[in-house]
């Protein structure tokens, strides 16, 4: 609470302030640093905002409008030219799936060198698809649980809806050799691969229910 009252001898102001004196200069002092440090204490007081993910199903523009740091570096990333022949020559139908989180530091280093050799590629026999994902790498249809997702970025490679390989987070080589080593595979390899893993998949839970039991 603030007073003021004035001396009837002196003609000077006094200010009380919670029960203390203040000249003029004291007060001017107060008032200043109260008006400028509100808004500071409003600031650190405030509630965090939340995060804004990239979800879904989304196109190339909605990836690059809410992650523009992703958008192809080709001044500072240049792909493979032995792989670049072998992506641009590829003859073979090949579907990709991209499992990615816009918070994700992986994905932020991963999606630039991706978008490189795609489009220095210019291969219209791959059909890329990317799904954004939260920090829970769930989604509303069940996708990560049919491909067993439990990191990102994962690139699934698909041929005939017959996974024939993945790189998941950060590949042993550059990324795009990796991806031809996986167009690389033969398609019985790949057949025999999936099926086991299939096998591998429903066998672990029946093994792990009959552990209860005994």
């Amino acid at each position: 609470m603030i007073l003021l009252r004035k001396h009837a001898e002196s003609q000077s102001l006094e200010i009380f302030f919670n029960g203390f004196t203040l000249n003029r200069f004291a007060y001017l002092f107060y008032y200043v640093a109260l008006t400028f440090s509100a808004p500071l204490f409003a600031q650190e007081n405030a509630a965090p905002k939340p995060e804004k993910y990239v979800l879904g199903w989304v196109p190339v523009d909605s990836i690059y409008h809410g992650m523009p740091m992703v958008k192809p570096d080709e001044e500072n990333y240049i792909p493979d030219s032995a792989a670049m022949v072998e992506l641009s020559g590829c003859h073979s139908p090949t579907k990709i799936l991209v499992f990615f989180g816009s918070w994700c530091k992986d994905s932020k280093r991963e999606l630039p060198r991706f978008f490189a050799a795609l489009h220095r590629a210019k291969n219209g026999f791959f059909d890329v698809r990317f799904l954004g994902l939260d920090r829970s790498k769930k989604d509303s249809g069940d996708f990560t649980a049919r491909y067993q997702i439990t990191n990102v970025p994962t690139f699934v490679f698909l041929r005939d809806e017959l996974e024939i390989g993945r790189i998941v987070e950060a590949p042993a080589e550059a990324l795009e050799i990796e991806w031809v080593k996986i167009l690389r595979v033969d398609p019985e390899t790949a057949r025999r691969k999936h099926v086991w893993r299939l096998m591998r998949e429903s066998m672990w839970p029946a093994i792990f229910h009959a552990a209860t039991i005994f």
